[in-house]
């Protein structure tokens, strides 16, 4: 059983090379979370395993994953609990982070991996997209990285040399960086549409939070956001901006995948 959220893409691609590599079930938060977190009940099978995918935000477990995770509830036992995180660097303590939120369900956390992906994060200042050079050779290396994965979860291998990358200063990113970043940056945010938005709904379709509504067909933002940029990434005319810090800057989703808005 694979869940996974994803802003531009990352995460469900890797979590669809997993759900075809270990035959496992699959379902989005997105979709869960758009819906109001009405399927948070499942049984597991005799020997099912249990994996989150998600991205890695401010070097923590997204608050729409965290969510679900205190939602959910479920019949019998997992066979293994895992999660694979994608970053476009490093991940801060964000295994503990998952850890913690599984144990408070009375799961225990197997392992933790963490893949690299092509960066999606602008909301910071000098924070961009990777050039498209970038993005293939992190695209090619995450093909055989989440194979090797594949292997390691269905071994029920819990120590995985490399597998997982908290960078430096894990715990300065994730205990100080990360509470600032839910504190400052979430919540009332700094998004608007410019005179290019045609109306397209688009933003507030992938919006996983129900943060934006439309009104006459433009969109408004409220104060829920979680900062995760997929109303930027996924406008086709590059109208969304955030504040003047996302002004040049590119946009990013990935190729490989379609997605479930």
């Amino acid at each position: 059983m694979i869940f996974y959220y994803t802003s531009t893409g990352n995460s469900q691609w890797v979590a669809e090379k997993l759900e075809h590599l270990l035959e496992e079930s699959i379902f989005s938060i997105n979709v869960i979370a758009k819906d109001g977190f009405n399927a948070c009940d499942y049984e597991f099978e005799e020997n099912e395993r249990l994996i989150f995918v998600f991205p890695v935000h401010s070097w923590n477990v997204p608050a729409t994953v965290a969510n679900f995770i205190s939602k959910f509830s479920f019949e019998g036992k997992p066979r293994s609990v895992y999660a694979v995180c994608t970053c476009g660097d490093d991940c801060g303590l964000t295994d503990k982070e998952m850890a913690k939120l599984l144990d408070k369900k009375g799961l225990k956390l197997d392992a933790c991996f963490s893949v690299q992906m092509p960066n999606d994060y602008v909301l910071f200042p000098f924070f961009d997209i990777d050039p498209e050079k970038l993005q293939h050779a992190k695209m090619v290396a995450a093909v055989e990285k989440v194979k090797a994965l594949a292997v390691a979860i269905k071994d029920g291998e819990t120590q995985v040399p490399g597998a997982y990358k908290p960078g430096a200063m894990p715990w300065v990113k994730t205990k100080l960086i990360y509470p600032l970043f839910a504190h400052v940056q979430c919540g009332h945010t700094r998004f608007y549409a410019n005179e290019k938005c045609v109306s397209c709904g688009l933003c507030a379709k992938v919006c996983a939070v129900n943060n934006i509504r439309l009104n006459d067909g433009k969109p408004q933002w409220r104060n829920r956001c979680i900062q995760c940029g997929a109303c930027f990434h996924h406008c086709p005319k590059n109208a969304v901006q955030y504040g003047s810090l996302t002004k040049g800057k590119g946009q990013y989703l990935n190729s490989h995948v379609e997605f479930d808005d």
